[in-house]
């Protein structure tokens, strides 16, 4: 399963958690563990950004700083540990 969660992220480059969970048909909750193993082991990163407001001006609003929405993408070299990225930048 872990695998297919791998290549459902490489396919898409960057998915939330709550996509993966509708794609497989399961909890969100019982995907976080697979997810921080791949982040661990430097095959994903965890990726933050994006809107959840709609406001035009995303980085100047106190609400979107509080609830961007979280993304895992690929790593470009997965022999390296991840690091934190911003999709937005």
């Amino acid at each position: 399963m872990i695998r297919q969660v791998e290549q459902a992220i490489r396919d898409r480059g960057a998915v939330t958690r709550e996509e993966l969970a509708r794609r497989f048909d399961m909890d969100a909750q019982a995907l976080q563990p697979m997810l921080d193993r791949l982040v661990e082991r430097g095959r994903i990163r965890r990726l933050t950004g994006g809107c959840v407001t709609g406001a035009a001006r995303c980085r100047d609003c106190p609400v979107s700083r509080r609830r961007q929405t979280v993304f895992y993408g690929v790593c470009k070299d997965a022999g390296t540990e991840s690091e934190h990225g911003d999709v937005n930048g």
